[in-house]
């Protein structure tokens, strides 16, 4: 392998590098390649090892030369990270606690909407045909008497369809109204994650 396929290769390796060590990594080993002269470019090969293994050793350095540079941040992060845990810990467990009885509470008053809904219409089913049958065998009733108590079925089951199709409507919009808290709790911690 020669001097340029050697930085080739090893330009590969550190091409991510932030520009500045980049560019000092570089310098450094193209000085130090210059020093040694093209007589002795094998031997330096040999001690920087494959590109891959220069390129590794470097990497450690600027590691541990970041560590240097800011000890009091990389010791202390765990620690702040626990007591962010520990004060936040308390506060979701609040939360939970206020969301799951929240959550509930609109699932249970939607299904008392549907059942009311239902029942409404059933109950509208069941005078109109109480009406009609009154209205059918009761004797010696006169055809208005029969088309009043048919009429009153009539406004009573449209009354009742009524209370059926506003008692759907609302269930609907606590729905939607859960799916959307639903959404944003959700996303509030997908964001602090």
């Amino acid at each position: 392998m020669t001097r340029t396929e050697y930085l080739a290769k090893l330009d590969r390796y550190l091409h991510r590098l932030p520009e500045k060590d980049y560019q000092e990594a570089m310098d450094y080993f193209t000085e130090y390649f210059d020093e040694a002269g093209p007589e002795n470019e094998a031997q330096v090969m040999t001690e920087l090892g494959t590109p891959k293994e220069a390129a590794q050793d470097l990497l450690e350095q600027l590691w541990d030369k970041q560590e240097d540079r800011e000890p009091s941040r990389s010791r202390f992060k765990g620690l702040r990270l626990a007591l962010l845990t520990l004060i936040v810990a308390p506060l979701s467990l609040l939360a939970i606690l206020v969301a799951v009885p929240l959550v509930i509470v609109f699932l249970a008053t939607i299904l008392a909407f549907v059942v009311s809904a239902l029942a409404s219409l059933l109950g509208g089913v069941a005078v109109l045909a109480v009406f009609i049958w009154e209205s059918m065998t009761l004797p010696g009733l006169t055809p208005a008497a029969m088309a009043m108590g048919i009429g009153a079925g009539l406004l009573i089951m449209g009354i009742m369809l009524l209370l059926y199709l506003i008692f759907i409507g609302l269930s609907k919009v606590l729905t939607r109204f859960l799916i959307a808290i639903i959404r944003r709790l959700t996303r509030r911690k997908g964001a602090r994650a």
